[in-house]
């Protein structure tokens, strides 16, 4: 799904803006401008109609300031007392996605200003034109994964709902849609650090680890087998699966990979299961070897183990 969709809300999309609760301070955000060489421009509404030119770290900046105001407490509040006043806890109403509309512009066109945009319904839409020109950068996808999270009506369904089993993704844009949210909790900080140590103790206990140049030799199979991997990766996915109607399990994610692997045969679909793998910290070649066994997989059977 792209950012303009994401951002924009139309009012017959509601359900469309939703995402990862992925934090930035403050501080960081004025790190991230200050390194850029580029102050905030703040630009009146009688200023000229150029095209705002934004960098792509400006643009990261950005949209670490929407994600930090959609995931603040009063906004948060906002969006849930939006849903119980019009009894709508899955937000498909009309009345809601006005209300839902008005709410998430009242944030952006207090933020946008700072880059260069009018706070106005056109800046927005100058805005979302950028990020559109900008869509296929993977740091600002990922961005927009955790801005649609952000924005998720998921907590807020009802109980008379809960016991229904949500079914397997049966299209392509689905099943893009689980590997990106796969893309997006791979990427965090924290999980990246953990991987990084369970590489270095791999590199220790095979003798790749040299003590006195304190670096270690290529891992000839590209950290194919990498141990407790999967485990580390359980951790976040356990979370997630069952909205995609697979089991909390270890086994309901190697039935995952199975069913995802159906549909390797589209190039989007390729790209992006290899590009999860290597947030799984797997080498382009290993990631190929392991995508060319799971196209190989008999549906009902086992996963390779990762």
């Amino acid at each position: 799904m792209g950012v303009n969709r994401l951002l924009h809300l139309k009012v017959k999309e509601p359900r469309e803006a939703s995402s990862f609760n992925i934090v930035s301070s403050s501080d960081e955000e004025a790190e991230d401008i200050k390194d850029s060489g580029e102050a905030p421009v703040v630009q009146p509404p009688s200023a000229s109609k150029a095209k705002v030119k934004v960098s792509k770290r400006r643009a990261l900046a950005l949209q670490k300031e929407l994600l930090v105001a959609f995931g603040a407490p009063d906004f948060q509040k906002a969006l849930h007392e939006l849903a119980r006043i019009h009894n709508d806890p899955k937000g498909v109403s009309r009345e809601f996605a006005s209300g839902f509309c008005k709410l998430v512009r009242s944030r952006q066109v207090e933020i946008i200003p700072r880059y260069g945009y009018d706070g106005s319904e056109e800046g927005v839409e100058e805005m979302l034109r950028t990020f559109k020109e900008m869509e296929g950068d993977p740091d600002i996808y990922i961005n927009e994964v955790a801005i649609k999270e952000a924005l998720s009506l998921e907590v807020l369904r009802s109980p008379q709902t809960s016991d229904v089993v949500p079914a397997k993704p049966i299209s392509k844009e689905r099943v893009l849609e689980l590997l990106r949210l796969h893309l997006a909790e791979f990427s965090k900080a924290f999980f990246q650090h953990k991987l990084e140590d369970l590489k270095k103790a791999a590199d220790r206990s095979s003798g790749r680890w040299s003590i006195q140049d304190g670096e270690a030799l290529p891992d000839p199979e590209g950290y194919f087998h990498l141990p407790g991997r999967a485990d580390l990766a359980f951790r976040v996915q356990k979370k997630f699966l069952p909205r995609y109607g697979f089991a909390a399990t270890k086994d309901g994610v190697k039935e995952m990979i199975c069913h995802c692997a159906k549909y390797l045969s589209d190039p989007d679909v390729e790209h992006l299961f290899d590009s999860l793998n290597s947030k799984l910290g797997m080498s382009s070649d290993a990631c190929e070897r392991f995508r060319r066994m799971a196209s190989q997989l008999d549906f009902q059977g086992i996963a390779p183990s990762t």
